[in-house]
This record gives C-alpha cells, sequence and structure tokens, in this order.
C-alpha cells in the first residue's frame, strides 16, 4: 500500500521533505513504476508500509526527533502563549512550589499544564533573547528573575509581550505580602487564553 505525505509533514518531523525508502535485508518487493497516468503529485511523496514487529523502533525514533529539535527546554503544552519562567538549577520544581505556582494561574482562570514552565538555568545555551524570539510568548510570569525592564509586581508591555516579574516562588511561600503584591498585578491583566 502507498501512502502519501506532504513534505512540510516530513520537513517537520525529519528535518527533511524527502524521505527515502530502503527495503528491509531480505525483503524483494519493490514499488513498481508507476505509469504516465498515475504518477504523483509533485507535493506527495510516496511511502510504502511496513509492518511493525513491535514498538520499540517507534520510541527511538521520536526519542531522536525530540533531541534533534533545538529549542528550550520547557514543561507543559504551552497552548496559550503564557510563559512562566524562574531559576532553578536545572532541577524540577519542588511540588510545593508548583503547586503555588499552579495556584497563582488558577486564581486567573489559567490552567498551568496550557502554560510553558521554564528553568532558566536549564536553558543556559539560550539567552532570555533567544527564548523568547523562539517560543513568542504573549504573557511572561517571572519568578526570581531580573530581566528587562521595569520592577518587580509592575505590568511591563513590549511590543507585542505582556510581562511581570515577581520574587523568587521560594520568598512568595513564605510571604503573604508578596502574593498580595502579585495578585495585585495579576488582576487587571487581560492574559491571552482568557481574550
Amino acid at each position: 500500500m502507498i501512502e502519501l505525505v506532504k513534505p512540510s509533514l516530513l520537513y517537520t518531523v525529519f528535518g527533511k521533505e524527502v524521505l527515502y525508502l530502503v527495503p528491509m535485508e531480505g525483503e524483494r518487493n519493490v514499488m513498481p513504476q508507476a505509469k504516465e497516468s498515475e504518477k504523483l503529485q509533485a507535493n506527495d511523496i510516496p511511502i510504502l508500509e511496513t509492518p511493525q514487529v513491535n514498538d520499540e523502533p517507534l520510541v527511538e525514533s521520536q526519542q531522536v526527533i525530540q533531541e534533534e529539535q533545538k529549542g528550550p527546554k520547557y514543561h507543559g503544552k504551552y497552548s496559550n502563549k503564557i510563559l512562566i519562567m524562574y531559576a532553578n538549577r536545572g532541577v524540577d520544581l519542588a511540588l510545593e512550589l508548583r503547586t503555588l505556582a499552579e495556584k497563582i494561574l488558577q486564581a486567573k482562570g489559567i490552567l498551568a499544564s496550557d502554560c510553558a514552565f521554564l528553568d532558566i538555568d536549564a536553558n543556559s545555551e539560550f539567552s532570555p533573547r533567544e527564548i523568547l524570539r523562539i517560543l513568542q510568548p504573549e504573557f511572561i510570569l517571572t519568578f526570581g528573575l531580573t530581566l528587562g525592564v521595569g520592577g518587580n509586581y509592575a505590568l511591563t508591555v513590549t511590543g507585542k509581550i505582556s510581562m511581570i516579574k515577581a520574587d523568587s516562588l521560594e520568598m512568595l511561600s513564605k510571604n503573604d505580602e508578596l502574593k498580595k503584591k502579585l495578585w495585585m498585578a495579576l488582576k487587571p491583566v487581560v492574559l491571552p487564553s482568557l481574550i
């Protein structure tokens, strides 16, 4: 059976617009030459279906694709263009701090799983400017970082990006006054997923 795949999909998955298939050792089935009337359109690439014995090769290929992606690493779906940035020495946030961040977002009606949680320390190969260029967020909430202009707990708008900087999650977890400051700064902000 022949499946037709758009070059854009091949480029997204493999980084190439053309994919060459080579028969496995011992296989003699070769796709016959197409007649002039059956020739494929220029946008379609033929792919031969091969039987899968198990899922291991599929898992390996997915891991390779993830390793080849060149971009900042973050947790979450990032479906709402809200970027949460913090510094945590490249280790996962403690459950208590992650829960605090989720509660802050939930108070604004935002699902934390739809945001991107990015540890700036785990992405040291990228400058903050590169991270913003690659991810193109609409709203940024930083914890414990000194990025950009403006002070903590003040809304800063630069171009199409809105940002609020706050103290670290560790400090917020121990200080109710800082939590109130953050809430007062977030309260009037219209976030992308709420538009």
